[in-house]
């Protein structure tokens, strides 16, 4: 699977989930429909780093936005955190990937 090219990303918000743990939501805009499962991934840049995959962390809602929680203390995390706050812009690929394989859950209790 090829993986999609980098588009200006909006941060619509940014908080601190712990001291070594950041959140930001990101809006999605046309490219919300390419989340579509639990599990799928971005890949973040940052200008002088390489680039890096990051899990979403929430599941499809439909309202456009994918959750990522970065871990302070990479170089490109760090640099990623600085430059997300709310209504920042970031480079951020589409969501992708095959995500986790929730349908064979189905019909069993998994909590």
């Amino acid at each position: 699977m090829s993986e999609p090219p980098f588009l200006p990303t909006r941060v619509a918000a940014a908080w601190d989930e712990t001291d070594t743990l950041r959140g930001i939501r990101l809006d999605l805009g046309a490219h919300a429909a390419a989340h579509t499962r639990p599990g799928q991934i971005v890949k973040l840049h940052a200008a002088g780093h390489k680039p890096g995959y990051f899990a979403i962390a929430n599941a499809p809602r439909g309202a456009g936005f994918a959750e990522l929680l970065l871990k302070r203390g990479s170089a490109l995390a760090d640099a990623v955190i600085a430059a997300a706050a709310s209504d920042a812009v970031v480079e951020a690929t589409a969501p992708f990937g095959e995500g986790f394989p929730v349908e064979c859950a189905a019909g069993r209790d998994v909590l």
